[in-house]
């Protein structure tokens, strides 16, 4: 596994207008997690990336997923450099064997804003909220005071955020907010020392009409 010093929705070596992100949603079968794990280390620990990488996430709280398969990067530089397409196939027929795929919420987006982690044992927990966000321009320049908030980049410390639009797919939101941490319940502490802050409560004021839509959990389990 490569040590990245950031996680999901990031760019390694790309630019932040550049960054898109799609993720395919899995029901791994009960006790064969392991043996998934494997797969996937096994395979895309070898491929070569021309642009950002592949992690392999835990979801909890979602629908009945279990896993879900992450892929990010330049859109202009998408994919591996080079795949041999017997082993691709052998993966695919093998890992068909202890999963089925959701179709339910699979989805494309871009990284519109977003605040660094520096640290990979802050940054492997998620939270995403997702959102309908009925002004965009509007939340956007509140969500980019926000995470910029002196007050709020202190209590996330390493920890980092990505707000995203949804391009394609997904379970009808328009947007989502990606916020990492250590684990769940550093999270939920970190969340509610937050929303303490005049600078969230400013950020409700200004972010414009919002529905709210499903609110989850990720773990990353393997990345490169």
């Amino acid at each position: 596994m490569k040590n990245v010093t950031y996680l999901l929705l990031l760019v390694c070596g790309v630019t932040f207008a550049q960054t898109s992100f799609r993720h395919y949603n899995l029901n791994v079968e009960r006790g064969m997690e392991s043996a998934r794990l494997e797969l996937f280390d096994d395979y895309w620990g070898k491929q070569e990336f021309k642009s950002g990488g592949i992690a392999l996430q835990r979801v909890l709280f979602k629908n009945g997923v279990t896993h879900r398969i992450l892929f990010w990067g330049d859109p202009e530089n998408w994919g591996v450099t080079a795949y041999n397409k017997a082993e691709r196939d052998l993966y695919l027929v093998n890992a068909w064997k202890i999963q089925s795929q959701n179709m339910i919420d699979n989805a494309m987006g871009t990284v519109i804003s977003r605040s660094e982690g520096s640290n990979d044992s802050t940054n492997t927990f998620g939270k995403v909220f997702e959102y309908i966000v009925h002004e965009p321009a509007k939340f956007k320049a509140a969500f980019d005071t926000w995470i910029n908030d002196k007050q709020v980049k202190k209590l996330m410390g390493d920890r980092s955020g990505r707000l995203a639009q949804f391009d394609a797919g997904g379970s009808g939101a328009t947007h989502g907010f990606f916020f990492y941490g250590k684990d769940m319940n550093d999270l939920i502490i970190k969340e509610r020392e937050v929303k303490k802050l005049k600078a969230t409560a400013e950020f409700f004021a200004n972010r414009g009409k919002v529905e709210y839509g499903q609110i989850y959990f990720v773990e990353t389990v393997s990345r490169y």
